[in-house]
């Protein structure tokens, strides 16, 4: 009589399937737009590390935003002291579009050591659908927006 129960061969070709799933899973890419909101959630806690370090180290810090990347402005005699914020610079994923006020092509944010910044209002666009706006006050604080989550 044959016992109930699974053949060594029925348990390896389950476990094969298994593997390529998630294999395929964990290596399809994700979707422009989730890049983008991925990137401006990073943007978001980048400008919050900087405001923080322009206070903790009571000197101005800026933070410049091109249409493709954004970095840490860092001058020749902080950069010893600033190493650290210089590999920050992140590039924007394609098909996300930044835009900035008044049509000009980069913004700068500066935090002064109170963490006070350079008022300022961006929207982001991925695929001709708005991701999310993001807005500086003069007082430092930073919201994203429609809603905080993405």
């Amino acid at each position: 009589m044959g016992q109930g129960g699974f053949t060594l061969i029925e348990i390896l070709v389950v476990l094969l399937v298994v593997a390529v799933l998630i294999g395929y899973i964990s290596l399809t890419p994700i979707s422009d737009c989730r890049a983008c909101r991925n990137e401006i959630q990073r943007l978001k806690m980048t400008m919050e590390l900087v405001r923080d370090e322009a206070v903790l180290r009571y000197r101005p810090l800026a933070l410049r935003i091109y249409p493709d990347h954004y970095l840490v402005e860092i001058s020749r005699e902080d950069a010893a002291d600033l190493a650290d914020l210089a590999d920050l610079a992140r590039t924007i994923p394609r098909g996300c579009r930044v835009f900035f006020p008044d049509g000009v092509d980069s913004v700068e944010v500066t935090f002064i050591a109170a963490g006070i910044a350079t008022p300022l209002a961006l929207e982001f666009v991925c695929k001709d659908e708005a991701v999310a706006t993001m807005a500086i006050s003069a007082g430092g604080a930073i919201k994203l927006g429609p809603d905080e989550a993405l």
